[in-house]
């Protein structure tokens, strides 16, 4: 899910991915000179965001902020900030990332009014590849004796992806739709086990059904889990 390789970033390249400055006279001079990601410790499902940045120092500046949020996710954000130092250099790291795309803004500013300048730029963190992998094989069907009902048997598999952790819980969401109504037929899953397999059977009528399987690895982070769709005509 993640790039294994920390990616600095020049300043030159830092300017072209801008998203929005400020330039303000009064104020302290902010840029944002490099941004890498290295993977977190114990996580490999995440991975670690460290800033530079130089805001101009001496008397004007009074407080220089970072700010992280993620676009998919209203609400989520992380920040921070300190008081002026002498070098004008200014370091932030922004633990346990999963996955996304992220907003990151740095501003400097002397107290007053209109005294602040800001730098935003666009940050991806990549999606993990140890996301569980899962699929759902083809499901086989049984005549119930005295009803037009069916026996249908469907089987998932739910592995840990490449050096992802194990699976700790895999989740079934079988739902039929007739006309504009979506019916919940079942919501329920199993803990994670050895073996990777995962049945269950359901006594459907016919019609077309929508069942979605998904597992994850209990990590917490967006990315620790995976699903697959299967689309299921019951004669």
């Amino acid at each position: 899910m993640f790039l294994n390789r920390i990616v600095p970033i020049s300043a030159a390249l830092a300017a072209s991915c801008v998203l929005a400055s400020s330039a303000n006279a009064q104020a302290p001079a902010v840029a944002i000179t490099s941004l890498s990601q290295t993977p977190t410790a114990g996580n490999s499902a995440s991975r670690d965001l460290s800033v530079t940045a130089t805001v101009s120092a001496g008397p004007s500046n009074q407080y220089v902020g970072f700010f992280l949020s993620r676009d998919d996710l209203p609400g989520w954000y992380q920040t921070s900030g300190s008081g002026p130092n002498a070098s004008g250099v200014y370091n932030k790291v922004f633990a346990n990332l999963s996955g996304g795309q992220y907003t990151l803004t740095v501003f400097g500013n002397n107290g007053g009014a209109n005294g602040q300048n800001s730098v935003t730029v666009g940050v991806t963190v990549p999606v993990s590849s140890g996301a569980p992998v899962v699929s759902i094989a083809e499901p086989t069907f049984a005549t119930i004796p005295g009803s037009g009902n069916k026996n249908v048997s469907v089987t998932a598999t739910a592995l840990p992806g490449p050096g992802g952790p194990a699976v700790q819980y895999v989740g079934f969401f079988l739902t039929r739709t007739d006309g504009t109504t979506t019916i919940v037929i079942d919501s329920s899953g199993f803990s994670g086990n050895g073996s990777g397999l995962y049945t269950k059977t359901y006594n459907l009528s016919a019609g077309r059904y929508k069942l979605v399987v998904f597992a994850n690895d209990g990590s917490g982070v967006p990315t620790a889990q995976s699903d697959a769709t299967r689309f299921i005509d019951v004669p």
